[in-house]
């Protein structure tokens, strides 16, 4: 379900400061988040104060700085809590947890399945006994195998190659043989799926 996220202790002090700005001006009379006014309204007058002693903790002075990040950790403790409030009140809402200017963990979509390729694009290499190859990758795809053989008709003459790029350069074959070339998708949960053969000429 998409829900608010923290994480607000980590946060470089100008990052905290933007994401506290952000949260309670975007909050501040939300329709949204009618019954976390008085929420809101506590986090805005904080913010204030925590901004005053963030401006003299600049000074380096090692007491004004306990002072501020004892107030920052008060304030980590009120963002929790209305970010629990606003995930509750959404209920996946996207766009009501947008409003609220909390960052938001959405829902991860599925991966979909890996469906049979188009046949790879082959084209002579830049020397002699090359051949290049272009597969088209799909969304979930962890690793290409890229296949050649010269005797198609015979599995065992099948060679591959692994790749996790688009492309693959085959090298040193024989000139003016005629070879056939496919390749297969490996994808996640041990999919696979495998292109047409297509003929090409080493040059």
């Amino acid at each position: 379900m998409n829900k608010t996220t923290n994480g607000f202790d980590i946060l470089s002090l100008p990052d905290f400061i933007d994401i506290l700005n952000t949260i309670c001006g975007k909050m501040t009379g939300n329709p949204n988040f009618p019954d976390q006014q008085d929420a809101v309204t506590a986090l805005t007058a904080d913010k204030t104060d925590f901004l005053i002693l963030a401006q003299k903790a600049s000074g380096g002075s090692r007491a004004d700085i306990l002072v501020r990040d004892a107030k920052r950790d008060s304030i980590v403790f009120q963002m929790r809590n209305l970010g629990n409030a606003v995930t509750a009140v959404a209920q996946g809402d996207l766009i009501k947890l947008e409003s609220s200017g909390f960052p938001i963990s959405k829902d991860r979509m599925p991966t979909p399945p890996l469906v049979k390729p188009d046949a790879p694009k082959v084209y002579p290499g830049v020397s002699a006994g090359q051949i290049a190859v272009i597969a088209k990758k799909q969304i979930g795809n962890e690793r290409i195998d890229y296949m050649i053989s010269a005797q198609p008709d015979n599995e065992s003459s099948w060679k591959a190659y692994n790749s996790s790029k688009s492309k693959y350069l085959f090298t040193n074959l024989a000139s003016g043989q005629r070879y056939y070339i496919k390749y297969a998708l490996q994808g996640v949960r041990e999919q696979e799926v495998e292109s047409d053969v297509v003929s090409y000429i080493a040059q």
